[in-house]
């Protein structure tokens, strides 16, 4: 991972091909989730690249992870 380190701070940036590696889905898809009107993926655009601070990406999971319960959690819980 090409991560480096925000020089205001200790928080780690992360381009979209890293978040894209990470998650395993394509750029364009990590670009689709940047550009959403609502529900989006905080980022900011440097020049070309698209920059992700790793906070954000981790908040913007948690926060999908509410919307949209993993099928498996859906199972387990039909069957209590």
């Amino acid at each position: 991972m090409t991560a480096s380190v925000c020089p205001a701070g200790s928080d780690m940036w992360l381009t979209a091909h890293d978040v894209a590696r990470e998650l395993k889905v394509s750029v364009r898809t990590v670009t689709h989730w940047t550009q959403l009107e609502r529900g989006r993926l905080l980022a900011v655009k440097v020049g070309s690249v698209t920059r992700i601070r790793r906070a954000a990406l981790e908040n913007w999971l948690r926060s999908r992870e509410a919307v949209n319960p993993s099928p498996r959690a859906h199972n387990v819980a039909a069957r209590s």
